[in-house]
């Protein structure tokens, strides 16, 4: 591992780390709107394709973790309403799938098995 990266985050560190709660805070589905109230916006039927543009992959560089979260969060906003996102299992797959990397693929495998 390199100087300038942490260790794989464990249960305990990511309670207490709080990019990683923001982390799980854009996966919960508490914040859709209830009942459908936005409806389905145009070519966003269930199984359409996603729209906008994908965060770019994160490998691990802290200094560009708030802008993974936020490129991820308006892909999210933009796609809430497609199957992939909409179906919690899923879009923690989709999310996952945007994190690569050699120092992360523990963490990711381990987030994997633990789904």
């Amino acid at each position: 591992m390199t100087k300038n990266r942490k260790p794989i985050p464990t249960e305990q560190t990511a309670r207490e780390d709080k990019v990683l709660q923001t982390f799980f805070h854009t996966l919960r589905t508490s914040n859709l709107p209830l009942g459908g109230a936005a409806g389905l916006g145009l070519g966003q039927a269930g199984g359409a394709k996603l729209v906008g543009n994908p965060p770019q992959i994160y490998d691990g560089t802290h200094e560009r973790t708030q802008l993974f979260l936020s490129q991820w969060d308006i892909y999210w906003g933009l796609n809430y309403t497609v199957n992939v996102m909409a179906q919690p299992y899923m879009r923690v797959l989709c999310f996952l799938s945007y994190i690569q990397g050699e120092d992360l693929q523990d963490w990711v495998t381990h987030e994997l098995h633990w789904l």
